[in-house]
């Protein structure tokens, strides 16, 4: 029975729109187990803000919500799970930027097949809170009239709440120069890219590729 409200606010090129959120979930197998299964009725709130605004320089869009859950049964299971998706561009540098933080079924255990929650009100083991940030900043232009150019650096990174999942710090260079021909519809381009993946358990992935 989800239900919410909003109000939204204006500043100049800017909207701010709260909200808030209430979900109940009854669930017979509360831990997700084949036997002793338990039964138990949750309750979400989920207060949240999204932000839509174009400035002289800058653009951005952010959701957040955080969600409470409380469980009527099982009060010792209380938790908080967050959500969160940044987009900012900057005019000049060109950059986008986007932080995100959701809840994630792990893919894989040692032993057996992993459950897959059917929500997030459930109680699994094998699903973990992760957060992933990046950058990219790149140039891009046009020289000898027909061709262009762009290099764009990437570096991002993923955090997981749980040790079964490595967390990864990746490193990316892309570069591109196409052009135009003589000869009309006939084009040319050329791409390179480097790419390092740091894996706090299991070591370092490197590819490298020209076209």
């Amino acid at each position: 029975m989800p239900c919410c409200a909003s109000r939204p606010a204006h500043a100049e090129n800017w909207r701010i729109t709260p909200s808030i959120g209430v979900n109940e979930t009854l669930t017979d197998n509360l831990f997700l187990t084949s036997t002793n299964r338990t039964s138990d009725l949750v309750t979400g709130i989920t207060p949240g803000i999204s932000i839509d605004g174009k400035g002289g320089r800058a653009s951005l869009r952010l959701n957040y919500g955080l969600t409470q859950n409380l469980y009527a049964r099982e009060s010792s299971q209380n938790n908080l799970q967050h959500a969160l998706e940044r987009r900012r561009y900057a005019r000049g540098h060109r950059r986008l930027v986007v932080h995100r933080r959701d809840r994630n079924d792990l893919t894989a255990v040692p032993f057996g097949v992993p459950a897959v929650s059917p929500s997030d009100a459930n109680i699994n083991n094998n699903q973990t809170e992760t957060a992933y940030y990046s950058i990219s900043p790149y140039i891009r232009g046009r020289f000898l009239s027909s061709t262009e150019y762009l290099l764009r650096y990437t570096a991002s990174t993923t955090r997981a709440d749980s040790p079964q999942v490595s967390d990864t710090t990746t490193s990316q260079w892309l570069g591109r120069i196409n052009g135009n021909t003589r000869w009309g519809p006939l084009s040319w381009s050329l791409d390179a890219s480097s790419n390092s993946t740091q894996y706090d358990i299991g070591g370092t992935a490197t590819t490298r590729a020209i076209n």
